[in-house]
């Protein structure tokens, strides 16, 4: 008899850093939106699963969800599935979102749900902040992180 499972999940990568180097969730004000670079699924090994983590840290955030996310696809063309620059959010409810509570300490948020099913294809992720506030203008206070899994059967 065969059992479904999950692979171990695969090393941490980071998907928006909070650095210099663009695009950076540092200092993202309130309601700020910011793009990621594409994630390319066929580079590795076409990983269906991810868990998503959040670094956040905001001068005075408040509680509920301080983050939503959403997968925008590559169609092509230097278009996308979704009508979106990176300045506004696509007409369909986030991929999965974080939430955080009322602190100015650094947060480590895990995503809700806590298992995202990744797009096939290449994609971005659009990260809204929702904190309250603005994000702390301090080097890798504030990333966004994916690890990835599959099913497997023992």
């Amino acid at each position: 008899m065969t059992t479904q499972k999950w692979t171990d999940v695969g090393a941490v990568s980071l998907v928006i850093a909070g650095g210099a180097s663009s695009p950076t969730l540092k200092n993202l004000a309130n309601a700020g939106y910011i793009l990621s670079n594409e994630v390319d699924p066929g580079a590795g090994s076409l990983d269906l699963y991810s868990n998503w983590r959040l670094r956040l840290r905001a001068t005075t955030p408040t509680k509920g969800v301080v983050a939503k996310c959403w997968f925008v696809l590559d169609v092509g063309d230097a278009g996308s599935d979704d009508i979106t620059s990176g300045t506004n959010t696509p007409d369909r409810a986030p991929d999965f979102v974080f939430f955080g509570y009322a602190i100015t300490t650094q947060q480590i948020l895990q995503s809700v749900p806590s298992v995202v099913m990744r797009p096939p294809s290449p994609f971005k992720v659009l990260f809204q902040n929702t904190s309250g506030a603005t994000l702390t203008n301090t080097d890798d206070e504030n990333q966004l992180h994916e690890s990835t899994f599959n099913e497997s059967q023992a």
